[in-house]
């Protein structure tokens, strides 16, 4: 991220662990982005939890679908930088810097974010958790 902190590494994952990781986290993202939740909600896991600064938890797929649209519905784009990538079997972490732009122009601050990812029987890795700090620094 910014050398200071130090790398979590791609430890106990396959490179295609890693490929799939970020795959399934870009395509949630861009799911959000074009306003599929339907399809954007099939990426977390049925008792996800969401983590958002300033607010209580956030437990289950239908309250995390219920909070992210109404706080995060119409956005024009979402960038994720800064990939760290580690894990270890059936279970992930990412961290990355995201920002967004909201449909009507107005550009978020750069927020840290920590997703937590669990593969499922079937392979696909699900999200878990994830918790976001947008404070403005990276």
């Amino acid at each position: 991220m910014n050398g200071s902190i130090p790398v979590l590494g791609e430890q106990g994952l396959s490179d295609g662990d890693v490929a799939a990781i970020k795959l399934a986290v870009e395509t949630w993202s861009n799911d959000l982005v074009v306003g599929d939740i339907e399809t954007w909600q099939t990426y977390w896991d049925e008792n996800g939890m969401l983590m958002p600064p300033d607010h209580p938890r956030v437990i289950g797929r239908d309250n995390i679908t219920t909070f992210i649209t109404a706080n995060f519905g119409g956005l024009a784009s979402l960038t994720l930088t800064d990939w760290e990538v580690a894990g270890r079997d059936d279970l992930a972490v990412a961290v990355t810097t995201v920002s967004w732009v909201t449909a009507d122009g107005e550009a978020s601050d750069p927020a840290k974010q920590v997703i937590v990812l669990r593969r499922h029987d079937n392979g696909r890795w699900l999200v878990q958790t994830v918790i976001f700090n947008s404070d403005g620094k990276s």
